[in-house]
């Protein structure tokens, strides 16, 4: 990750608002679901094959990178299954790609067809079978959960469960059930925190947690800065008339003819990247609260700064992974 230049000024984003409009709200996360979810086309990628490499979705590049950190922990804890849990849902993000996309990689893993070599496919292969099944369950939960979506996206996905009742990531979790395992995931959520809450999150989950990825695609430079107040927005405006069939028609009139939502976005966009702490920042915190291993525990976090382009290069997902590791692995 590019190290930060701005200054972090943890100022409001309108669709954090208690009082901004839930039309509003909701245009805004049909935006950014778009982003996570927007792959060319198969006749441009059919007559040009080198932008498959350049141009792919998010939901892609953070599937890989989610799926590898599930199998790695999952190698970790043979005896234990593995369930990964969203922290901050909101009207459920893009956890119904991710989930049918690391599912996919997983499986195709134990299959031997795309694994890191043949003896790590073939442990997990074993694993599952062990466990009666290869699938890895997802689950959405957030402080104020979004039943309605919740319910109709996981009506159709067989991997996505929610927690209907509120889940504060800021506080021990007692409303849950239990799990042998569970990893975290939090989906360009980070930067809506103040400091004193990211330690109360980060003390939480090195508690509460068996690993972790916190994900960002912003960042407190000024060529992103640029790129989400230029390219966010240009692109903004050329893609959505490709979904006007899923998309009210009040879209049209608040992006094109009444600014308001182009506007709206245009400024959560630049005051996300300047609230976005980068990977570093984070792992620094994490050092600051000295919970990586304590005196008795029969296992150590491990943590990996890292990142892919889904459209190089300008857009690029940022992450930090922490994993437990036992003990007698060292």
């Amino acid at each position: 990750m590019v190290k930060p230049i701005l200054p972090r000024i943890h100022s409001f984003e309108f669709h954090d608002l208690k009082s901004f409009p839930n039309f509003l709200k909701y245009q805004i996360t049909f935006i950014l679901y778009i982003y996570w979810s927007f792959e060319l086309p198969q006749i441009i990628t059919d007559y040009f094959p080198m932008l498959k490499h350049l141009v792919r979705s998010r939901y892609q590049v953070v599937s890989q990178a989610l799926s590898d950190a599930i199998v790695a922990l999952a190698l970790k804890f043979p005896n234990d299954r593995v369930s990964v849990m969203d922290m901050c849902s909101g009207g459920s993000g893009p956890n119904d790609l991710i989930s049918k996309q690391v599912n996919h990689l997983i499986l195709d893993m134990c299959s031997g067809g795309s694994g890191p070599n043949t003896l790590i496919s073939t442990h997990v292969n074993t694993l599952m079978e062990v466990r009666g099944s290869p699938n890895i369950q997802f689950y959405l939960t957030d402080l104020y959960p979004n039943l309605e979506t919740w319910k109709r996206v996981c009506s159709t996905n067989p991997y996505l469960n929610y927690i209907g009742t509120p889940v504060d990531i800021t506080q021990p979790f007692t409303n849950l059930p239990k799990f042998d395992k569970i990893f975290q995931t939090f989906y360009c959520c980070f930067h809506h925190f103040d400091d004193t809450e990211i330690r109360k999150i980060l003390k939480n989950s090195l508690s509460n947690s068996d690993g972790f990825a916190i994900l960002e695609t912003t960042s407190r430079t000024p060529f992103n800065v640029l790129k989400v107040s230029i390219i966010n927005t240009l692109f903004t405006l050329f893609i959505i008339p490709f979904y006007i069939t899923k998309i009210p028609l009040t879209m049209l009139i608040t992006l094109y003819i009444i600014p308001i939502l182009l506007l709206t976005f245009l400024w959560d966009n630049v005051i996300s990247s300047l609230r976005t702490r980068s990977s570093e920042e984070i792992l620094d915190i994490i050092n600051e609260l000295n919970l990586k291993y304590e005196e008795g525990d029969d296992f150590k976090w491990e943590f990996v700064v890292g990142g892919g382009y889904s459209t190089y290069p300008t857009d690029r997902v940022n992450w930090l992974i922490g994993l437990k590791k036992p003990i007698d692995s060292y």
